[in-house]
């Protein structure tokens, strides 16, 4: 094989590399490449093995209607508190009945009523 034929060949596939980097980076899904999955009150909130399990509605005051989502908040979900100077770190523990939230999904959710998913993120609004 000519030397100059294998330099062509490795640049040609430095722009197919580069590609499929940020591909993949922006397939990472974190959340600040989007919006909330669902913005709420926190309703319930229930153990589990893995964390707790939290309920969360749009418009409380509407019990058969509105956004609700069931979300698995487990030992890899991050966790924080909007604050003046920028959010900071949280735990499951602040996650109490009456606190407002916004709730990003890790993968799929399962498309019942409430909406039912794991959390990537879950940021303490108030």
């Amino acid at each position: 094989m000519e030397p100059g034929r294998q330099s062509v060949r490795l640049t040609g596939m430095r722009p197919t590399l580069l590609a499929l980097a940020l591909l993949v980076s922006a397939c990472g899904g974190g959340a600040a490449d989007r919006a909330a999955d669902i913005t709420g009150i926190v309703t319930s909130v229930s153990g589990r093995s893995d964390g707790v399990t939290v309920l969360v509605e749009s418009d409380p005051s509407t019990p058969s209607s509105g956004s609700k989502a069931a979300v698995a908040v487990t030992t890899t979900t991050r966790i924080s508190r909007r604050a003046k100077g920028g959010d900071v770190a949280a735990t499951a523990r602040e996650l109490i009945p009456g606190v407002q939230v916004q709730v990003w999904f890790d993968g799929p959710a399962a498309m019942s009523y409430p909406v039912q998913a794991k959390a990537l993120t879950v940021v303490i609004v108030r």
